[in-house]
């Protein structure tokens, strides 16, 4: 089921693509400098997936108009 977007400020929006982003970025960087076992990276992009799937949608509907 696709998901609702609702009308949200600009200046949120800016600032919600600016975290996620960062946030993403930070953990690529990082996989880049330490030396993860594959275990690691799975769990990582497990935990990366649930938390977008949560928290994302969950800050739209709270935030949009």
């Amino acid at each position: 089921m696709p998901l609702k977007v609702p009308s949200i400020p600009p200046d949120y929006h800016r600032f919600l693509r600016d975290f996620y982003t960062e946030a993403f970025a930070g953990i690529l960087v990082n996989w880049f400098r330490e030396s993860h076992t594959p275990e690691e990276k799975e769990n990582t992009i497990a935990y990366l997936s649930q938390f977008v799937m949560t928290s994302l949608p969950a800050v739209l509907r709270q935030n949009g108009k």
